[in-house]
């Protein structure tokens, strides 16, 4: 019942399309659409991956956390 009442995560895409009334980037060379592969800050690493929901890049951000902590 919880899984039913749980907001879906809006994709990136959909974000775009309710901000701007715009959802794709068009590659000004080749006039194609492009997709959005990751977004990245310096304080908090990955905010958007395209893969994030793979096991491997869940552990590669672990990995990557625990990292910083160690660093300070």
């Amino acid at each position: 019942m919880s899984l039913l009442l749980e907001k879906k995560k809006k994709t990136y895409r959909l974000r775009m399309i309710e901000a701007f009334d715009k959802g794709s980037f068009i590659c000004p060379h080749c006039h194609r659409e492009m997709d959005l592969v990751e977004v990245w800050h310096a304080d908090y690493g990955f905010i958007y991956h395209y893969m994030e929901n793979m096991e491997s890049i869940k552990t590669m951000r672990r990995i990557n956390l625990e990292q910083k902590q160690r660093a300070g």
